[in-house]
């Protein structure tokens, strides 16, 4: 065998054996790989969504959540010099026809149906959270053009 084969060899062997030891487990201590995978398997943690109003519009689709989780509606529509930056988010469906409900703030929009289990106005930037402790069905729109951001719903289960 040559020097520069030998060296290879010597490297190589180095590397093998150091990769060896780096993703060797200690075999002797299974309480601890056994706790934390009964922990993973029998601890629910709670997670939290976030929804964005953005050209007077949610995301479509439902969310769909455990209970105990989180929704965190945040307003970033910036209308610069406009009057409607602010925006309430309300549970509760929508009626487009207006014939039941609420008219929005905006004429022509449609009205709000609300159901009373949260209501908060946002300003820019503004965030408002609530946690769902019970499972269901949850719509919720904007007060001000119901029609036009359209109808979210929360699916908890």
């Amino acid at each position: 065998m040559n020097k520069k084969t030998g060296i290879i060899a010597a490297v190589a062997f180095v590397v093998i054996l150091g990769g060896y030891f780096l993703f060797q487990g200690d075999d002797n201590d299974t309480t601890k790989s056994s706790t934390a995978s009964s922990t993973a398997t029998t601890t629910k943690t709670a997670s939290a969504k976030t929804v964005t109003i953005q050209g007077h519009t949610i995301p479509k689709g439902d969310i769909l959540l455990n209970v105990g989780d989180t929704v965190q509606w945040t307003n970033k529509d910036n209308f610069i010099g406009q009057s409607y930056d602010a925006h309430t988010i309300a549970s509760g469906t929508i009626d487009p026809t207006g014939k039941k409900g609420i008219p929005g703030v905006v004429s022509g929009t449609g009205n709000g149906v609300p159901d009373d289990l949260f209501e908060e106005a946002l300003q820019l930037n503004d965030s408002f959270s609530y946690t769902f402790d019970e499972p269901g069905e949850y719509p919720f729109y904007i007060v001000e053009h119901p029609a036009v951001s359209g109808e979210g719903k929360i699916i908890v289960r």
